[in-house]
This record gives structure tokens, sequence and C-alpha cells, in this order.
């Protein structure tokens, strides 16, 4: 306990933002309550306080709706109050300026050190072995330093191990690195100051806990009086020295009970609000204050899960000052993660949490990683968006072959897995009215959203992605694709490792284009993509942006037998141009002697081509549902031919735009309803209930890894009962955003969340995908409605469902005949998709 627990708040908290860490934290509370003695007394200070979470605002009063949606699929008892209510709840408040809340009564408080010793005396009773006073002082390493066999204590003693699990607190960042060799976990310590006040008349444990997030502070109480906690908006001015030494370089071993210089200014404006919001605090002394360490991680989720390369090394690290209250849930999922591959008994994935999210070589990066978590501390309490973006560190980041081009054309930026990359594209007078930034974390180094709001009509990208969407299905467009993963599969043993990691048939001609899945033992999706096949023994991979580490990982892992064969990463070798829409066929034709027709050039087919003198690899496959190639280019050469493709296109009198990934992945994939992973897809799903029955090869010789468990659900029916299916919602306004912020609901029964929504600019209306109950090859009948959280409360709007994707379900326009049908049409009298889309 002398890392961060020893001076911990002890908060218990359900609402969230974060669905995995909603789940542990429920779990660990069921848990508290349940470590009593034989009399029924609590051994570790467990109190069922209660919370409430304020909005200063509207815009966090319907986001604060929108979490107790989420918190509701949780089994969360979130309910609304009014200021009056609050003020019931707690008489202390003054509640001028609270427009609402949200109160969750089964919250409460613990004693930190408690739980920890009462974890401690039942692991025991359970057999588990404790050291006290050793430390790490060597491992022995096997299967060529995949795998840890043994580690010795600092008393010269080894112990065998079956697997390991670092969760060292501020420590876990040194060990993996004295573990596997490099810097890979980036998480920094930002330290956490809270005041303790006077006793107080009338203040016990039976008053709530508040969370003002706007004005950034907690109270609780404690011990008769108050106890105030503040997320200061920008930390990093005020880190000690020696806390940034130590996030520069490493943490003591023998570091404990630490406590740094307090400091009021690192508390205002937020202790100002509080004591406005608590009167009698102006009145009261103060009994202490305490600024300790806490370990913050670069998102702002935990880190969990098994390291790369590895086949038994696990972290569990980067709580946010919410370790105590995930405690017992964390326990439970890297169990599951150890036994299962992946926590199952949460409803909820954890990919958010996987450690193997990152790009592992930022965590070297000791200034980006600092001001990262930084970020993620400054902006805990306070407004949040969808889509929204961290703004620091900006600068450290890869970028694309194509960003100085991309930015003079009007350029958005985000960021993911270490790549900057294009969100949507502004003209000129839309830039120059672009919301100035005020954001302390902002790098101004490059454009980034600041136009967030809770209808998406009102955000400054709208009208950006219907330009963008109206431009793919009408005309055509290019999207910058170069951050995906590019990895090349070789040797006499590719073919071999690929069928047997893959769930579909990877034993197609040379030229073939294929999607798939990657599934684990229980049948669950672990990543998917397309492979296409350039020799007998060579295959190309391409998948999205944050899976290239991830699918090596699993190629190891299924290659234990299969030595004969090379792995090669060419993510940042190559570029690739999205080339889509009606007009493509036309514009690309312009450029090659290389016929594009149906006839020659088919869907799901490869060819090395010449683009304006350059050579190409030319995918037919399209992530919109219409006709279109993927260009992977030398990332040398990637210029050349994006510019060609505009002067081609402005010969041709052909209209070519640039898009972004706002339009590719919350409009454009949503109509033609495909997955995406780490939303709809993890491995928590498996291909049956996701509709990719098509992409399991379940006849294929030898199998697959999961293809039992694939078989059996087959043949019995989707897993849970459900299907992933098309949600529209004609009526309701632009609030949909997904990740489990929308409700189901079936005749009035809750029957499911919005996985992914967005807007459908050619429909004109919300559209999301859910899993919904299925029975008889077919999504139960009966009255579907969606509730959304809106200015007016939570409502619920009618809702249509269907197995079938919204826009073109024959697939008709991905064919070159259609495309042609639409590009006459456009270059005449402008097309309509109302026929496409019923």
């Amino acid at each position: 306990t002398s890392g961060t627990t020893w001076h911990a708040a002890g908060l218990l908290a359900s609402l969230k933002g974060s669905k995995p860490v909603a789940a542990m934290s429920r779990y660990s509370q069921l848990q508290f309550r349940e470590f009593n003695n034989e009399a029924g007394q609590s051994q570790v200070g467990y109190y069922k306080t209660s919370s409430l979470g304020l909005a200063r605002s509207e815009e966090m009063l319907q986001q604060l709706r929108a979490m107790s949606l989420a918190a509701q699929w949780l089994g969360i008892d979130a309910r609304w109050v009014t200021p009056e209510e609050i003020k019931q709840l707690h008489p202390f408040l003054d509640v001028s300026v609270i427009k609402g809340g949200i109160w969750t009564p089964e919250d409460g408080i613990v004693n930190p050190g408690d739980v920890a010793q009462w974890m401690f005396k039942r692991a025991t009773e359970g057999g588990a072995r404790v050291i006290q006073g050793a430390g790490a002082a060597g491992f022995r390493m096997g299967a060529g330093g995949a795998r840890v066999e043994a580690v010795q204590t600092t008393s010269g003693e080894w112990i065998e191990c079956d697997n390991i699990v670092v969760a060292a607190g501020a420590w876990t960042k040194q060990i993996i690195q004295q573990i596997c060799g490099a810097d890979l976990i980036p998480t920094a310590v930002v330290p956490h100051q809270y005041i303790i006040f006077e006793a107080t008349e009338g203040v016990s444990n039976a008053l709530p806990v508040v969370r003002d997030y706007e004005s950034k502070y907690y109270l609780k109480p404690e011990v008769g009086g108050f106890c105030v906690g503040v997320f200061e908006g920008n930390p990093r001015p005020h880190l000690p020295e020696a806390v940034k030494l130590r996030n520069g370089t490493s943490v003591p071993a023998d570091a404990m009970n630490e406590v740094f210089e307090e400091t009021f200014d690192k508390a205002d404006p937020s202790l100002e609000q509080a004591l406005e919001a608590v009167p009698v605090l102006q009145s009261t002394g103060i009994k202490s204050l305490l600024h300790g360490p806490d370990t913050h991680s670069v998102d702002h989720n935990p880190i969990m899960g098994r390291m790369w390369d590895s086949d038994n090394i696990y972290v569990c690290t980067g709580f946010n000052s919410q370790g105590i209250q995930c405690s017992a849930g964390a326990g439970l999922a890297m169990a599951e993660w150890i036994l299962e591959g992946h926590p199952r008994s949460f409803p909820t994935d954890f990919t958010s949490c996987d450690v193997q999210r990152f790009y592992p070589k930022l965590a070297s990066n000791r200034d980006w990683v600092e001001a990262r978590a930084c970020e993620g501390y400054g902006t805990a309490y306070g407004l949040h968006w969808p889509q929204e973006q961290f703004e620091s560190g900006r600068g450290a980041h890869r970028t694309g072959p194509l960003q100085e081009e991309l930015l003079r054309r009007g350029a958005v930026l985000g960021n993911g897995f270490g790549w900057e990359r294009p969100l949507y594209f502004l003209t000129p007078e839309e830039m120059a009215a672009k919301a100035a930034a005020h954001s302390p974390h902002m790098d101004h180094s490059l454009p980034t959203p600041t136009g967030y709001a809770n209808d998406l009509k009102d955000t400054e990208w709208f009208a950006a992605e219907a330009r963008e969407c109206r431009a793919c299905r009408e005309e055509a467009v290019v999207f910058d694709l170069s951050t995906f993963g590019k990895l090349r599969v070789s040797g006499e043993d590719a073919l071999a490792l690929l069928q047997r990691s893959c769930t579909a048939n990877m034993n197609k001609p040379v030229g073939s284009v294929t999607y798939t899945c990657m599934l684990d033992e229980s049948g669950g999706i672990v990543a998917d993509f397309t492979v296409n096949r350039r020799g007998e023994q060579d295959f190309y991979i391409v998948t999205t942006t944050p899976q290239p580490y991830l699918v090596k990982d699993v190629l190891r892992r299924n290659a234990r037998d299969l030595p004969q064969h090379q792995l090669q990463d060419v993510s940042e070798d190559l570029g690739v141009l999205a080339l889509m829409g009606p007009n493509s066929p036309g514009i690309l034709s312009k450029l090659t002697d290389t016929s594009v027709e149906d006839v020659d050039f088919p869907p799901f087919t490869m060819q090395t081509i010449e683009v304006a003198g350059v050579p190409v690899d030319a995918l037919r496959v399209s992530f919109v549902g219409e006709i279109g190639w993927e260009l992977h280019v030398p990332a040398d050469r990637t210029l050349e031919v994006y510019r060609a493709l505009h002067q081609a296109a402005d010969a041709a009198g052909l209209q070519l735009g640039d898009a972004g990934a706002h339009a590719l992945l919350n409009s454009l994939r949503l109509e033609k309803q495909f997955v995406h992973f780490g939303h709809d897809i993890s491995p928590k799903e498996s291909p049956i209930m996701a509709g990719l029955r098509f992409a399991c090869a379940l006849k294929k010789k030898g199998g697959f890894v999961g293809s039992e468990a694939i078989a059996a659900e087959a043949k019995d029916g989707p897993r849970g009962g459900v299907r992933l299916a098309t949600v529209l919602m004609p009526t309701a306004p632009a609030v949909m955003w997904g990740h489990g912020g929308e409700l189901v609901y079936k005749d009035g029964e809750m029957v499911g969340y919005l996985t992914s929504a967005g807007f459908s600019h050619t429909l004109g209306f919300p559209i999301g995908l859910a899993f919904l109950p299925f029975a008889d090859k077919a999504i139960v009948p009966g009255v579907y409605e969606v509730e959304a959280a809106t200015p007016n409360g939570r409502e619920r709007f009618p809702a249509s469902v269907s197995l079938k994707c919204a826009v073109d379900p024959e697939g008709t326009r991905m064919k070159a005949r259609q495309a042609q049908a639409a590009q006459d049409a456009a270059l005449g009298k402008p097309a309509t998709l109302a026929a496409d889309a019923a």
C-alpha cells in the first residue's frame, strides 16, 4: 500500500466515461459489500454513501444523461435528479447555479488500505504466497524472450512461474522494460491533491459523494468533515521537480508513502468554486492537505492484458486515480485474460483497455507520455465528446506521405496508433471561421477539431462530412489510408500459417483479395483484414491502423510448428490512396493502360499496374460500398500519384474530392453495415453474431483457430441469441454517437445498444448498428425504439431494424456497369440515390 493506495480517497463510483472501467468498478462495489467479519461488520470501511454528479450547463446535462444510458446497460442504477432533489440529498450544497444531476444510489466509499489488507487475507487463505519486503531482481527468459520462466527476488530466491502479471503501479513501466528490453508502457506520474477540512456539524457518511464535473472537484464526507479533491485542468505546470525527474527516468525502488509539497495554486479555481458550492466551507478550518503520486495512462484508460510478442507476460496498471474502485474487477479481468484470452464475465469488451492498443515506440518518448498523461488527468472532469481527440504532443506522431499537401487542402487531423491522419476537410471559409483553440494542452503545430457539440449538426465537421459522403456516393473521392497496417507473409509455411490463423480460405488464385477474421479459441474476433495472394507462398495483409502489431502477435503464436515463414511490417513503406465512387473508373482509366472493366479487373482482385507511370498495386475493394480501388504506392511516390488523380479528373471534367475518416467511419460504412473493430466486433463477438459467416470457411482442411466454436454456433445459432442489425431512426435528432450511449428497446424492453452510430447523409437521418434478438434466421419482430440523450431529457424514437444494410443492399453500386451509369448521370443530370437507398 506504499505507492498510491495509502493516500487514495477510497471513492466507489459507477458512472464512468469508459464501459470497461464502469464494469470493473461495479463488480468491485459488489465484492466490497461482502468484505465483512462474522458479525456482518465491514472490514474495509465500506459505506454506501451514494454519489451525485452535477451539471452546471445544458451540455453537461445532456452528457450525464448519455452516461446514465450506458450505465443502465451495465446494470447500474443511475437516476436523474432536479436541483431541488439535489438539495434534499445534500443540504450543504448551494444549487442556485446547478441545472440538475445524476444520482447513483449504490455508490459508496471504502478505506483503501483496509481493502488491500483484506484482499491480502483472502488471497493467502486461497493458497497464495505473498513475499513482503522483496523486489524482483531478475528474470529467467525462455522461448526466445517471449516467456518468463522464473523470477528472482532480491533475497536470491528463484520462483518458477507459468504466467507473470506486472501490477506494480508507477514501477510497472520500468519492470516491463527490464523484462522486455524496451520502454513499452505509456504511463506517467501525475500527483493528485486533496484538502481535508475540520469537522462540520451534520456531516456524516449519509451524505452523497459529489462530483462537480465542470468545476473539476469532488466533495466527500471525511470523519465528520469534508474532503475536497481537485483534478486541475492543467497539472503540468504544477508538477514537482521530483515527479518530472521520475517521469523522465524511473521511480526509485525504495520510494514509499511519498508526498509532495502542497500548493493552493494547484487547486485554484476549482477550490474556490467548491467553497462557493458549499458555503459552510468558507468558515471552516483546513485540517490538512495531501499531494501524492498517481499513475496515469496516455488515454485515460487502464493498461491491461498480455504484452506484444509474449506468451505469458501480462500487465495491469495506469488506472488514473481509479485503482481501488476497479481493483476487484481488475483482478477478475486479468484472471480471465490469462485463462480465456480475454475478459468474459463483463457485459462489455475490454479492447479500450488492452495494452496492445498503443503504438509501442511512442512509450519511449517520455515528454510525449507526460504531456498525454497530464492531459488525461486535466480533462478527466469536464465535458467530453465522442470523436474527441487528445490535443497534446501532436508533433511526436508519424506523418503520412501526403500530410503537407492535405493540410493545404483544408485537412483537419486526428491521431491514432502514433499516426496523424485526416478526419475531414474544411473550405477556406470554414477554416477561417474555425473555433479558436483554448485548451491548455493544445499543440498548435497541427489543425485539430475544436468545434464539438452534442448535436452532430452543430459540430464543425458536419457540413464537411456531408459534402464528402455525397461526393463519394455521386462522384468520386480520395481517402488517404496510408496509416493502414501492411504486412508481408512469405516462405514455404506462409499458406499453412494463414490457413490456420484466418477464418477464410487463403488457398485462392494468385491475385485474389479475401476479407477474413482472426479468432481466439472460443471463436471471438481478435482482428479483421484483407489478404492479397501475390504468389504461391507470398501474401499481403492490409489491416486497420491500430492492428498490425496485434496481427503480427497472433501470427507469431500460431506459427510454433511452422518456422519456415518471414513476416515483414511494411506499414511505413507504402502509401495508400483509396479512389472511391462512380467516377473512379473514368478517372483511373485516364492514367493506366490496364482495363478497369469488371470482366478484366473484377472485385476482390489485385493487379500491379502503372498509374501515371508509377508502379502501383491496385486492390479492387471498398469500405464504402462504391466501386473503387485501393492504390498501394511506394511512399516516396504517393504524392505524385495523388496529384495525377486530381489532374486526370480535372482534365476529364469529372469531380474528385478529398474525404476523411469521419465520413468513412461515421457514415458511409454504417450505411453498408461494415463492422469496425473495437466498436462492433471484439473478442466478445463472433463472426456468426456479426453477420460474417461468409468469411468463415468451415470446411477448410485442418480448420482454423476457433473453427470448432464457430461450427457449433453456425449450427445452433449465434451466441447470446443476437445478430448485428442496421438501425434506422428517421425522426430522431442527430444526437446518435454510438459507443453504448443509446439503448435499443423492443416492445418496451431494453434489448441492446448502438455499438456504432452516426448520420446517414444518403438517407438524411441517424443510423446505427446494434446486436438484437435473433431467431428463425431473422431479427425477432416487434416495435423497436432507440433511447438517446437530448436537450429535452432521455427520449425514445421509433426505429426500423434489418439484417440488411441501408444503402444498396444488393451491392450493385460496387460494379463497373452501375458506376458507369451513375457517372453518365452525373455528367448530365445529377443522380439521385433514393432508389438505391430504398
